[in-house]
């Protein structure tokens, strides 16, 4: 007998204390017994809840639909998980309650949890995801219309600088052929960033369509045709075999091929001690791919900028490139779900690393 008080005693004490609504009715539609925690939630008291039908207390445009779950409930005898309404606070407000509830007999024992403020920051997050996907694709439109837009200028600057330098530069002292030689060139090289503007939007503006890709033969394709292009460099390249991915070809491909250009490019000065490698490793339980090479590699203070279109940690005397390839990689791989990474020290070479979202690593 004792033991049974006990129990009592200690049930009264979980349902007062817990943060949840608790909550027993009877199928007339009347609470019979509530918690305190409704009074946190919803500003009425237990007694003031259940002296009313509680159809009086749900938003006016969720009573039909909370009508119908009650009466499937009575008829089904089935348990019901989630289940969500609006119920009216004291102050006429409305809380957004979770319901989790189970027929036992003739009475229904029902448990509700407040979700309002975490609904509210679900619906700020998605609202405020789809005004930043809204101002990427008004950006990309922007930059796409401003860099086409720029190439007809800037042909005509090219082609006229150079009309002035073959016909009539001897009109001109050293000075201004000087000048006029800069002009020029100056112009090409902003035709070549309006060029890789372009390249970046088209590519990621592509829809991803996933198919199964070797990434082993897209890497050795792409190897042997940077070779073919510098055959006196003798460079040695490691394959890892059999690597399948699920992802789009094309936009994957010119991952690859922008790591392994750079890849070529930056082990230019090794002679004849080059050494590239594509591989995969696990990363948190998933595949990570990497092109690795030994070559100028960075300073890892500046790795926030390799990935920013434009950004170079090398000059142009250096090593030639306008510092869009791995921002087009970047965008790429996010378009898949994944990130991408990089780690390097100077003259010790550099790896960059890439995850894709449809891929698990197996040893």
């Amino acid at each position: 007998m004792t033991k049974d008080l006990d129990f009592k005693a200690e049930f009264e004490v979980f349902f007062s204390v817990s943060l949840d609504m608790l909550c027993i009715s009877s199928y007339d539609g009347f609470f019979k017994k509530m918690n305190p925690a409704v009074q946190t939630i919803l500003g009425f008291t237990p007694d003031e809840i259940c002296a009313k039908s509680y159809l009086d207390f749900i938003h006016p445009d969720d009573i039909e639909v909370t009508k119908q779950e009650v009466e499937r409930q009575l008829l089904t005898k089935q348990q019901v998980f989630n289940f969500e309404n609006r119920y009216r606070c004291k102050d006429g407000s409305y809380k957004l309650l979770s319901w989790k509830s189970a027929p036992v007999g003739d009475l229904m024992y029902a448990v509700a949890r407040d979700i309002t403020e975490s609904r509210q920051a679900e619906e700020a997050l998605k609202k405020a995801k789809e005004a930043a996907e809204k101002a990427n694709r008004e950006l990309e439109s922007f930059s796409y219309s401003v860099a086409h837009d720029l190439r007809a200028p800037l042909r005509a600057m090219m082609g006229f600088s150079h009309v002035l330098l073959e016909n009539h530069s001897q009109f001109m002292d050293k000075t201004g052929q000087d000048c006029l030689w800069r002009v020029a060139s100056a112009a090409k090289t902003m035709g070549q960033l309006v060029d890789g503007l372009l390249d970046l939007s088209q590519l990621t503006r592509k829809k991803v369509v996933l198919q199964s890709v070797n990434m082993t033969d897209l890497a050795q394709q792409i190897f042997v045709e940077i070779q073919e292009s510098e055959p006196s460099r003798k460079v040695f390249f490691k394959n890892s075999p059999n690597i399948m991915v699920d992802g789009d070809p094309q936009l994957l491909r010119a991952v690859i091929a922008n790591l392994l250009s750079n890849a070529w490019k930056y082990t230019s000065k090794r002679a004849d001690s080059a050494e590239i490698e594509f591989g995969v490793m696990d990363h948190e339980g998933r595949p990570a791919y990497f092109i690795r090479d030994n070559g100028a590699g960075f300073d890892m203070k500046y790795v926030d900028k390799l990935f920013g279109p434009f950004q170079r940690l090398h000059t142009a005397q250096e090593f030639a490139g306008i510092g869009i390839g791995l921002a087009t990689v970047q965008r790429i791989v996010q378009n898949h779900g994944g990130k991408v990474w990089a780690e390097g020290e100077p003259q010790k070479g550099a790896t960059f690393f890439f995850t894709l979202e449809s891929t698990e690593y197996e040893n």
